[in-house]
């Protein structure tokens, strides 16, 4: 394992939850607190790809992220604009 920086915004990464697909290539759930976002990110082997899943008012509170057989995310979380 080495340490890398997946999000350089401020105030990223709490609520985070980790999975490891087949590869062995690790994937990773967490809210930004900047923005109030749920963002979801993976490894592909040379870069970080980082999507933002859910923009609609404060959501990502609390993620857990799992991997399917074809290495497909499923994210629960909380959505603080719609409890």
């Amino acid at each position: 394992w080495e340490i890398s920086t997946v999000d350089t915004e401020e105030y990223v990464g709490s609520f985070s939850s980790i999975a490891i697909d087949f590869f062995n290539k690790p994937h990773i759930s967490y809210y930004d607190m900047s923005n109030g976002d749920l963002k979801y990110t993976h490894w592909d082997g040379s870069i970080w790809l980082t999507v933002t899943v859910d923009a609609e008012g404060f959501t990502g509170f609390h993620t857990s992220i799992a991997l399917d057989t074809s290495n497909n995310p499923h994210i629960s979380y909380y959505d603080w604009s719609n409890p």
